[in-house]
């Protein structure tokens, strides 16, 4: 499992669900993918892109440190 903490995000374009994409695709197969604790803006422009169902979400960070350490799941912040 890939988890992608997006809570450090300050701005959240096109661009950014193009590289959400690309990572799920990455993982196709191989590993489940997840965003976690998604900035306000990140959210929005899921919502209303229409790709927020696209993407499994975590919405807190205490969640997804305890699901990372009992699946083994691998845990990337992005931060500005």
């Amino acid at each position: 499992m890939v988890i992608l903490d997006l809570s450090g995000v300050t701005f959240f374009s096109a661009a950014g669900i193009a590289a959400l994409a690309q990572a799920r695709a990455r993982c196709a197969g191989t590993a489940e993918f997840r965003v976690a604790a998604a900035a306000p803006k990140v959210l929005r422009v899921l919502t209303l892109t229409g790709d927020l169902e696209k993407f499994p979400l975590y919405l807190c960070v205490p969640r997804i440190s305890s699901v990372a350490v009992t699946s083994g799941a691998a845990l990337f912040a992005v931060r500005p």
